[in-house]
């Protein structure tokens, strides 16, 4: 399967999920867009919120692809190791020679009415551009 900027949030999911400190930290808790009904413990979000390309000379096209990643926990020390691991899933696709980086990041709190738990999380945006990659699909 090849991967254009506009599929990008795939291959960065594979390398998010591939992280070993990020496992270690969420186990299997990896979703597209919200967390599942009843989830428990840590969770990461992946979202692809935005996307554009400007046509340039000669046909090439410079693409964006905008994706937000949401990191999860009852625990705020956790969010800090969730966060210091995808800033290096972050490096290692640009060593890959992946055209990436992190554009902003949120932290904020909210709480569970039902069951009364608050969670910590930071929403970090993070930015992919011109990617254009095979990669094989399981």
């Amino acid at each position: 399967m090849y991967i254009t900027t506009l599929t990008s949030p795939f291959l960065l999911r594979q390398y998010i999920v591939a992280d070993t400190a990020l496992k270690a930290l969420v186990g299997d808790n990896f979703f597209p867009i919200n967390a599942d009904v009843g989830t428990k413990g840590n969770f990461v979000t992946i979202t692809a919120v935005d996307y554009s390309k400007e046509d340039t000379k000669i046909a090439n096209v410079n693409e964006e692809r905008t994706v937000e990643v949401e990191v999860c926990s009852k625990e705020y020390n956790d969010v800090i190791k969730m966060l210091d691991a995808l800033r290096k899933v972050v490096i290692r696709m640009t060593n890959a020679g992946h055209d990436v980086n992190i554009d902003n990041a949120r932290e904020y709190k909210y709480s569970f009415v039902e069951g009364g738990a608050t969670w910590n999380a930071e929403l970090v945006t993070i930015k992919l551009r011109n990617i254009g990659v095979e990669v094989q699909i399981d």
